[in-house]
C-alpha cells in the first residue's frame, strides 16, 4: 500500500472515527464462533486500527483503561490468533510492536501536554504487553546508543518523575541536539520539499496561478532502517519544538516535506500530518496559502476535518482552493476538499 493510500485511512479516525471504531470492535470481541480466516483477518485489523487510532486520539489512553474488560480481550484474542497463525502459516503475524512506538510518541506528547502520568504507561503494557513494551525499549536503547535520546529506551524515565524531569532538561538545554535530529530525519526519511517540487519562491494567490508548477525534479531515496531505527526520537523532538519553540522553522521544513514510506502503517505521514496541524494552529490559513503548492490536498483535508480553521480562515481556504490549481490531489482532488469545508462550515 503506497503512503498515501494509508494516509487516506487517518481521515477514518480523525474525531468520532475512533469513538465508532471501539464501539465496532468491543462488539466482535471475543471471535470464538468466527472461523480461522476470519479471525486472522480481525487480528490485521486490530493492530492497524490501534496504530491508527493512537495516531489520531490524544485521548486513546483514558479511553482504554475505562474498560478493562476490554483490554482483557483485546490482548486474550490477539495472543491466540498470533500463536495459532504462526503454526498454521509458518509466519509471524501483525505485531503489536508496531503499534508500541506509536503509543510511546503519544506518551511523550501526553506527559508534555498534560503532565507526568505513569498510570499511561500501565495503560500500555496491559495492553501490548510488558514483552512488546520491554523489546521496543531495547531496540531504542541500542538505536540510540551514545546519544541523548538513548533515555527513551529506559523504562524509568517514564515511571520515576525525576527521570523524566531530567531528560526533558537534557532536551531544552541542547536545542543543536533537537534540531540535528530532525534535520537528519528530513535527509533521510522524506523524498522531497512538497513531492519533489521546487522549493517555494513568493507565494501568493495570484502568483500561484503565474508560475506552474513542474513535476519532474528528482526524489531523494529514502534509508528505511535509519527512519525505523529513529522514528521516536524524531517524534520526540518534533514534540519538543512544538512545546518549546513554538515557530522554529523546522517544524514547517518536516510538514512541507513529502514523507518516504517504509511501511503500511506510514508513520513518516503521520509526522508530517502532526507538524502540518501545528503550523496551522500556530499561523491559520496563511500558511496553506503561503505553501499550497507544496501541500498535499489531503494533508489539508485532514486538517479541516480537525477543525483547526476559524471560520473566516475555512472560507478564505475555500477561496484558495476554487481559484488556483495544485497538481498534488492525489487520493482526493478540489471537489472533495470543497465537501469537506463545506462540512465544517457553520
Amino acid at each position: 500500500m503506497c503512503g498515501d493510500c494509508s494516509e487516506h485511512l487517518s481521515l477514518d479516525f480523525v474525531g468520532p472515527g475512533v469513538d465508532r471504531y471501539l464501539n465496532e470492535l468491543i462488539e466482535t470481541l471475543p471471535y470464538e464462533d468466527a472461523t480461522f480466516e476470519s479471525k486472522k483477518r480481525k487480528t490485521g485489523e486490530l493492530a492497524s486500527n490501534l496504530n491508527h487510532s493512537w495516531q489520531e486520539s490524544t485521548e486513546f489512553f483514558s479511553r482504554i483503561s475505562n474498560d478493562k474488560d476490554f483490554l482483557f480481550l483485546v490482548f486474550k484474542n490477539y495472543k491466540e490468533i498470533q500463536l495459532k497463525w504462526a503454526e498454521m502459516e509458518g509466519r509471524v503475524a501483525p505485531s503489536f510492536e508496531d503499534c508500541a512506538e506509536v503509543a510511546f510518541c503519544r506518551l511523550f506528547e501526553q506527559y508534555l501536554l498534560h503532565g507526568f502520568d505513569p498510570s499511561h504507561l500501565l495503560n500500555i503494557e496491559t495492553l501490548l504487553g510488558q514483552d512488546t513494551v520491554s523489546r521496543y525499549l531495547e531496540n531504542q536503547r541500542k538505536a540510540e546508543t551514545g546519544t541523548v535520546w538513548k533515555k527513551i529506551g529506559y523504562r524509568e524515565t517514564f515511571v520515576v518523575r525525576e527521570y523524566w524531569d531530567a531528560f526533558i532538561s537534557a532536551l531544552r538545554s541542547d536545542l543543536g541536539a533537537v534540531e540535528a535530529r530532525i534535520e537528519t530525519y528530513i535527509e533521510k526519511c522524506t523524498i522531497g520539499p512538497g513531492g519533489g517540487y521546487p522549493d517555494a519562491t513568493a507565494r501568493s494567490s495570484n502568483s500561484l496561478k503565474e508560475n506552474p508548477v513542474s513535476t519532474s525534479s528528482s526524489l531523494r531515496s529514502v534509508d528505511c532502517e535509519y527512519c525505523s531505527e529513529h522514528f521516536s526520537s524524531a517524534y520526540f523532538a518534533m514534540s519538543i519544538l512544538i512545546n518549546f519553540y513554538t515557530s522554529h522553522e523546522l517544524l514547517a521544513k518536516l510538514a512541507l516535506a513529502r514523507p518516504g514510506i517504509c511501511d503500511f502503517y506510514a508513520n513518516s505521514y503521520w509526522i508530517a500530518r502532526r507538524a502540518f496541524i501545528h503550523c496551522v494552529q500556530n499561523q491559520g490559513v496563511d500558511f496553506i496559502i503561503g505553501h499550497y503548492r507544496d501541500i498535499r490536498l489531503l494533508l489539508i483535508a485532514y486538517a479541516v476535518l480537525k477543525r483547526v480553521f476559524s471560520q473566516p480562515d475555512l472560507s478564505r481556504l475555500e477561496t484558495l482552493v476554487q481559484e488556483v490549481d495544485t497538481e498534488l490531489s492525489w487520493q482526493i482532488g478540489e471537489a472533495d476538499l470543497l465537501q469537506f469545508i463545506d462540512e465544517v462550515k457553520l
